[in-house]
């Protein structure tokens, strides 16, 4: 021991005698050290230790390779086509595809943040034992084209974003519309052409009760739901029926009703399908062309003008009825 201490101090001493070359040493070590570490912790990670999911080894990546003519290595990723032809022709593939990231606008509520988002397939999660805190990972119909749409949200989205919110599982889709109008909205546009076709007074009813659901909307911010807007302006100025019978000559009455924006009217032209359509709209059962020409019907509120078989006569008969509802 006695030894050991003299030849640390004899090192010592060197080494303070010798100051630059003392700094250079103790950086190259530094240096040698963090390095060795770094490679070997990545070594560890890609190599010689597991990856953090279930059955590792049974995982991989699937690239396409071009044969042929014009053969070429390189790598090609697949599509959503032959991803589906893979999974549904190789049994023993089980799923877990992932496509590429992108990023979207969020809006919860009055707060709007940037994310990224990404496109996965039907037991993505399950592949890497990952199940959900709340509510459940995406079913095969949710896998299919033209299927439900659903989103999983990552932990901390669900915690800065919803404030880890439980009920954001059954919340509904906000009140605005944005490209895609809300359903109420298309909902209510719907209802009031069926509601103008037949004599029901309880698709009025169902109208009026979504408009009241959203008059808190419509009066302090409209313009966030221009098409509810819509359906409450034609709610209030009421739909013209415009109901045309018989096929010859009706070109002439379709120009005439063609010829002007008429946001309040529609138009149903009664051929082979009268006699169907008479089953829920009884009032048009009875109209038939006259002297074999195509008559056309304008009516308010299931009552009918006396009924015009030219376009020009058509045109008129709009137009008194357009200024007659700009009066009232």
């Amino acid at each position: 021991m006695e030894s050991w201490g003299q030849h640390l101090r004899f090192a010592a001493r060197q080494l303070g005698r010798n100051p630059g070359f003392t700094v250079t040493v103790i950086i190259t070590l530094a240096l040698s050290v963090g390095a060795n570490t770094a490679i070997f912790s990545l070594v560890n990670a890609l190599m010689l230790k597991s990856l953090p999911y279930a059955r590792p080894e049974r995982m991989g990546t699937i690239y396409a390779r071009v044969t042929g003519r014009n053969p070429s290595d390189q790598r090609r990723a697949l599509d959503g086509e032959r991803w589906e032809l893979l999974r549904d022709n190789v049994p023993a593939l089980i799923s877990a595809v992932s496509g590429g990231t992108s990023g979207v606008n969020l809006q919860a509520g009055s707060r709007v943040q940037y994310v990224h988002d990404g496109r996965v397939s039907a037991h993505y999660f399950d592949v890497l034992a990952l199940q959900p805190i709340l509510g459940r990972n995406f079913s095969t119909d949710e896998d299919r084209p033209h299927g439900p749409k659903a989103a999983i949200l990552s932990d901390s989205l669900w915690r800065n974003v919803f404030g880890a919110d439980p009920s954001v599982l059954v919340r509904m889709k906000e009140d605005y519309d944005g490209a895609e109008p809300t359903a109420s909205s298309v909902s209510v546009m719907n209802l009031l052409l069926l509601a103008h076709l037949v004599e029901d007074r309880g698709w009025t009813e169902q109208i009026e009760r979504t408009l009241r659901l959203f008059a808190g909307r419509l009066e302090q911010l409209g313009r966030a739901v221009p098409m509810m807007a819509a359906a409450l302006s034609t709610y209030l100025a009421g739909l013209q029926q415009i109901i045309i019978a018989g096929k010859e000559g009706r070109a002439d009455l379709e120009r005439a009703i063609g010829a002007a924006y008429r946001p309040f009217a529609f138009t149903v032209a009664l051929d082979d399908n009268q006699e169907a359509l008479a089953r829920i709209a009884p009032w048009v059962g009875a109209m038939r062309p006259i002297d074999g020409k195509a008559t056309a019907f304008v009516c308010r509120n299931f009552a009918c003008d006396r009924p015009v078989t030219s376009g020009a006569a058509l045109a008129e008969r709009l137009e008194t009825g357009s200024q007659a509802r700009g009066q009232a």
